[in-house]
């Protein structure tokens, strides 16, 4: 049973920016595709991970973690956005996971965002 805050009456409040972002990335991370989400990371983009204490730098180094991890990552392949929030400049969404991950539901962001091609 999924425990509610209510938060599935929050409407989307995100640019189409974004949710296009964030629809490109979850559908990478869903299918473990690793270039394709690296893909919308600049060259200098970061995955800051709180959990594991990490930065990974760099869209390169982005692409190889997620090459190594995506399948066990929290975030990657099982998850499911409840809602965006943002502008062109950058926002974020929420994602719950599948029930073999601990943590079920957490906030993702992404500054600056960029687009899919």
């Amino acid at each position: 049973m999924e425990v509610s805050f209510g938060e599935e009456g929050v409407d989307t409040a995100a640019s189409q920016r974004v949710q296009r972002v964030v629809a490109s990335l979850t559908t990478a991370m869903a299918t473990l595709d690793a270039t394709a989400a690296a893909a919308l990371f600049s060259a200098d983009g970061v995955v800051e991970d709180l959990a594991l204490r990490s930065q990974i730098r760099g869209r390169l180094a982005v692409e190889r973690y997620f090459g190594r991890a995506l399948a066990e990552l929290p975030y990657g392949a099982e998850v499911r956005v409840r809602h965006i929030l943002g502008s062109d400049e950058g926002g974020g969404y929420e994602w719950t996971r599948g029930a073999r991950c601990a943590a079920s539901r957490a906030w993702s962001s992404m500054t600056p965002v960029r687009s899919p091609a």
